[in-house]
């Protein structure tokens, strides 16, 4: 399966683009799968593939549109700080103006059955639970999310139901911190997961392997699905 770029309308900025992975099935859920601090890349680009395989109808924003479009870099060597350099020029807010804008097409178009999540990792993830506690998705899933920890204010706006996936050995962000967010979200409609023995960006199936944890990736990759499913 492949997909297809379509062009999003933004607050007013111009458009940007996103891939569109396609279910066989019409009137299926809508999810926004939310990249790295690594673009739009080949290995997101197959992610979605997969989640259209199992129903989904996909769309990719290009969150880096408005810093460079098109940005898709490799894991490991000089474009990891290329990279860091999209994320320190990063504007959050103007990010969950850009997913939600991605929301409202996606729910809008003709296979869509009007129920929306965003599922995103690392940065993504951060957006994922922004977009939640600042629109009215339907549900999100956050992989590894370290900013969520300076946005835990927002946190009584959540209204919708949120899965967050942890790794125990996350070089980013340490246990105590992890509890600092788990105690920032209750009472709140969060669920977490645990990842024990495996450290950031454990569900990345791309070059370079290192991170890559196949079994607990599977785990959460099936709880993810499953989340999404009883969302629609």
């Amino acid at each position: 399966m492949t997909g297809n770029s379509v062009l999003i309308d933004s607050d007013g900025a111009g458009q940007f683009a996103a891939y569109l992975a396609r279910p066989s099935k019409a009137k299926a859920p809508g999810v926004i799968l939310v990249q790295e601090i690594f673009g739009v890349t080949p290995a997101l680009r197959a992610v979605a593939d997969s989640f259209a395989q199992r129903g989904f109808l996909v769309a990719v924003p290009d969150i880096f549109w408005r810093i460079e479009k098109g940005v898709s870099l490799e894991y490991s060597g000089p474009d990891q700080k290329k990279a860091l350099d999209y994320l320190a020029r990063f504007d959050w807010d103007l990010g969950v103006k850009d997913v939600t804008a991605a929301i409202d097409a996606v729910r809008k178009m003709a296979e869509c059955n009007g129920r929306v999540a965003v599922v995103g990792y690392c940065l993504g993830g951060s957006l994922a639970y922004l977009t939640a506690c600042r629109s009215n998705i339907d549900g999100a899933v956050a992989y590894y999310a370290v900013e969520i920890l300076e946005h835990l204010d927002e946190a009584g706006n959540l209204k919708c139901p949120i899965l967050l996936h942890y790794a125990e050995k996350d070089h980013l962000l340490k246990p105590e911190a992890v509890q600092k967010i788990k105690d920032g979200l209750k009472g709140a409609p969060a669920t977490f997961y645990d990842y024990l023995n495996v450290g950031h960006a454990f569900c990345r199936d791309a070059e370079p392997k290192d991170p890559y944890k196949a079994e607990q990736a599977a785990k959460a990759n099936v709880r993810t699905w499953e989340f999404l499913n009883r969302l629609s």
